[in-house]
This record gives structure tokens, C-alpha cells and sequence, in this order.
């Protein structure tokens, strides 16, 4: 049996996977995050809704890019 980067997963689990992805496409994070999260409940070693999940839940963080780094030196 050779690794050929395939995973059996069930099917319920793959909905719910695929739905998470045109959800991320479409920028709705939150129902991204909800879908690829039930996919885990479903099926917990699921590694592609678990990569999904945290692609989502870096582009779910606020960029704080140093924008609120002001210096209280302005007198």
C-alpha cells in the first residue's frame, strides 16, 4: 500500500469539507470555520478540513500589522 497523498474519509465529512471551501472562496469565514469544523466532528483525523480549518482561522485574525503602534511623544 503506497502513499499516494489520498485519505479515505466519509462522505457526510467530504460534504461538509467541500461546503467549507466555496464558503472560504466566497470570504464567509465564519460558516467556513462552522462547516470545516463539523467535517472533524464527523470524521477527527480528516487532514485536509484540518489544514481548511487552519487556513480559516489565520485569515479570521486582524491584521495587526503594527498599525496601532503610535508613539505618545507628540506634545
Amino acid at each position: 500500500m503506497g502513499d499516494s497523498g489520498n485519505q479515505q474519509v466519509i462522505l457526510k465529512a467530504a460534504a461538509y469539507n467541500i461546503r467549507g471551501v466555496m464558503q472560504l472562496e466566497t470570504n464567509k469565514l465564519a460558516e467556513a470555520k462552522a462547516d470545516f469544523t463539523e467535517a472533524l466532528k464527523i470524521q477527527s483525523d480528516f487532514v485536509l478540513a484540518q489544514n481548511n480549518l487552519q487556513l480559516t482561522e489565520k485569515k479570521m485574525k486582524p491584521a495587526s500589522s503594527g498599525a496601532s503602534s503610535k508613539t505618545s511623544s507628540q506634545k
